[in-house]
This record gives C-alpha cells, sequence and structure tokens, in this order.
C-alpha cells in the first residue's frame, strides 16, 4: 500500500515536471522568436505616450447621431454645455429629495 502511493507520487511529480519544463521551454521559444517585435513595440509605446498631453483627448468636432437610413439627425456640440439648464436640473432634484425627506419624517410621525 506504502509502495503503491510512493510510485503514484513519483508519477505524479514526473509529469508536472515534464509539464513545467515544456512551458518553461515554450515561452523562451516565444521570446526569443518574438523580442524584436516585443522591444519595438515597448519604444513606440512609450515614444506614444510621451506626447501625450492635455489635449490629446479633447475632441476637436461635434458628435453627429444618424437615422437608419445614414442621414443626420442631430449633432451634439461638446463645447456649448447649457450649464444654466443642468444647474437648474440639480436644484429641482435636490428640492424633490428633500420633499421626500420630508413626506417620511411625517409620515414616521403619524405612525408613532
Amino acid at each position: 500500500m506504502n509502495i503503491k502511493r510512493h510510485k503514484t507520487k513519483i508519477m505524479f511529480i514526473r509529469i508536472f515536471s515534464i509539464l513545467l519544463g515544456l512551458i518553461f521551454l515554450s515561452g523562451g521559444i516565444f521570446y526569443f522568436k518574438y523580442k524584436d517585435s516585443l522591444f519595438l513595440s515597448m519604444k513606440n509605446a512609450k515614444e506614444k505616450i510621451a506626447k501625450i498631453d492635455n489635449t490629446t483627448f479633447i475632441r476637436t468636432g461635434a458628435t453627429n447621431i444618424y437615422d437608419k437610413d445614414n442621414n443626420i439627425i442631430n449633432s451634439i456640440n461638446p463645447f456649448h454645455i447649457n450649464i444654466l439648464n443642468y444647474l437648474i436640473y440639480l436644484i429641482m432634484y435636490k428640492m424633490h429629495l428633500y420633499q421626500l425627506k420630508i413626506r417620511t419624517i411625517i409620515t414616521i410621525m403619524d405612525i408613532a
């Protein structure tokens, strides 16, 4: 019984070692085959990152919305946001939340 377990452990260790060796071997082959293109890609990425500034991702034009026939329905310009409408919306939303809180407090007081 003990000898059988010992043989199973040895067989498992051998199979595991062979698989691990194959993994390292294939990784090494992959590295040596593609290392030039890998280093070139890393160099290009570093150059592109060095060129990034605050204006890199700013959209220069409007976003067009199309229908199913590829006709422009609307155009959204990111530079002309109506701040006043947004602030009015926020104020109305907060007023609505306060009204809900007051109603909840009154309901709790009525229950008690």
